[in-house]
């Protein structure tokens, strides 16, 4: 039976700091890609929060706006741009000038200026027109069919809405019954 053992010299000559560099490099990486995924979940939840904050004060802002659009004594709109002038938004003051509801509109169902009087219609397209290539507001008078079947004179205020390429995005403005 013979037994073998290394000598000191030979082991001396064996071991390696190899070994012990991968395992420092290693967890140096894991250290830093740790620092990483902390920093971008510090940083994503910071835009999370500043997204909330953000959403939140545009909803009490719109709801202010639409609150505030409620109390006038007509109807403000806003609408594209387009042959015909597809609602984008119409308040809830369309009620007292026309009878119906902001949504019929919104929705297409109806179209205001088909509630135009027929005379008055070619007029108010037109002076709307005009006024928007002119780049200046416009102020129309023009007859309006209620629900009822009243025919009300209404005052037409608006303007075009320019971007800052100079295209035009839509009009904006307040329509307010007159006189019946």
């Amino acid at each position: 039976l013979a037994i073998y053992r290394p000598t000191a010299a030979w082991m001396k000559s064996q071991t390696t700091p190899l070994p012990l560099v991968r395992f420092c490099g290693g967890l140096a990486i894991t250290g830093l890609l740790a620092s990483l995924v902390y920093a971008r979940t510090r940083r994503t939840a910071s835009i999370e929060m500043l997204v909330a904050e953000r959403t939140a004060e545009l909803t009490e802002n719109r709801r202010q706006t639409e609150n505030l659009l409620s109390q006038l004594p007509g109807m403000a709109f806003r609408c594209l741009a387009d042959d015909n002038f597809t609602p984008l938004y119409i308040s809830s003051g369309v009620r007292e000038l026309t009878g119906y509801e902001a949504q019929e509109f919104l929705t297409g169902r109806l179209r205001y200026e088909d509630l135009i009087e027929a005379d008055d219609r070619a007029v108010v397209r037109s002076a709307t027109l005009n006024a928007v290539e002119l780049r200046q507001p416009f102020e129309i008078e023009y007859r309006v069919r209620h629900r009822d079947g009243s025919v009300k004179w209404a005052l037409d205020r608006g303007a075009g809405v320019f971007a800052e390429d100079g295209n035009l995005l839509f009009h904006a403005g307040l329509a307010v019954a007159l006189r019946s």
